[in-house]
């Protein structure tokens, strides 16, 4: 008996080099089948399908152009993807600086072992993700005010390929990227965001900032968000921050794994961590409690 065919083949035209190429997706019937999202890090992943069909499709979210290497999960930074899709507005100058970033790309792309292939290996699912994240990066620097938006863009293609990593094993790789998407959260936090974009860029700077250890500037997000709802009490920023005081006095169900050199440290060292600790702890918690 043939596996029941969940995706669906699409030919779409890359903007930077009028490039054609296909693209798989999962198909919208079967969304609810095979897509979950995870609570803490607001970020989709993919159940196994039963009967052994591909269905992992982190994997092929991202559009990547075999030719140049511009990359996107949106639709609308191609063209031609369908009648009802209208291509993202570029100024011309963005588009030559995507152009100019080509050689860049190309080296990034050169490691690929087929990245339009269907399902992608998971060393070309990550390199999908590094190929998106320096065409956002790219387009952000051409027009920051207008395309703000791709420094939140660029943190959630890290988180993304963080969940490829660990679903493969690759818990270390995770972690390094889990620590990149902060940074791109940072910077998102410091863009014109605006609106629901703005707190989920919030809550998950908070989220990430605790499953890398980073509790302080956690914390003092937090503190942010409680401040913000005086001055805007909108559904969107109460909602996220119910899930951020949720996540956050909940934050030992999330703590980083342990290195194996944090596991074979000598019981001196874990002492004087703990007494550290202890005094961290114990100066944090009236903070936040303050800011209630």
């Amino acid at each position: 008996m043939c596996a029941k065919k969940i995706h669906y083949e699409n030919e779409i035209t890359c903007r930077v080099c009028k490039t054609k190429f296909p693209t798989f997706r999962l198909l919208p019937s079967q969304s609810r089948n095979f897509e979950r999202f995870d609570e803490f890090l607001d970020v989709p992943f993919y159940k196994e399908s039963p009967d052994g069909t591909f269905s992992n499709f982190l994997y092929q979210r991202i559009y990547v152009c075999p030719e140049c290497g511009f990359a996107s999960e949106d639709d609308r930074h191609f063209k031609d993807v369908s009648d009802y899709v209208t291509p993202l507005k570029m100024d011309s100058s963005t588009l030559d600086l995507l152009r100019e970033a080509t050689e860049t790309r190309k080296e990034t792309l050169s490691r690929s072992d087929n990245i339009i292939a269907f399902p992608r290996s998971t060393g070309d699912a990550l390199l999908s993700y590094d190929l998106a994240i320096l065409s956002s990066s790219t387009i952000y620097e051409s027009e920051r005010r207008r395309m703000s938006g791709e420094t939140f863009r660029m943190a959630n293609y890290a988180l993304r390929s963080a969940r490829v990593a660990r679903d493969a094993g690759m818990e270390d790789e995770a972690q390094h990227l889990m620590k990149r998407g902060f940074d791109y959260l940072g910077d998102a936090r410091d863009a014109d965001l605006k609106g629901s974009i703005r707190y989920r860029a919030l809550y998950q700077l908070l989220a990430v900032g605790i499953a890398t250890g980073n509790d302080r500037s956690s914390l003092e997000v937090l503190s942010s968000m409680r401040q913000m709802t005086q001055t805007d009490p909108s559904n969107d920023l109460v909602k996220y921050l119910k899930r951020a005081q949720n996540i956050w006095e909940n934050r030992d169900l999330y703590l980083p794994p342990q290195s194996e050199e944090d596991i074979a440290a000598p019981d001196s060292d874990e002492n004087e961590s703990g007494s550290e600790s202890e005094s961290t702890h114990s100066e944090e918690e009236p903070q936040a409690e303050s800011t209630s």
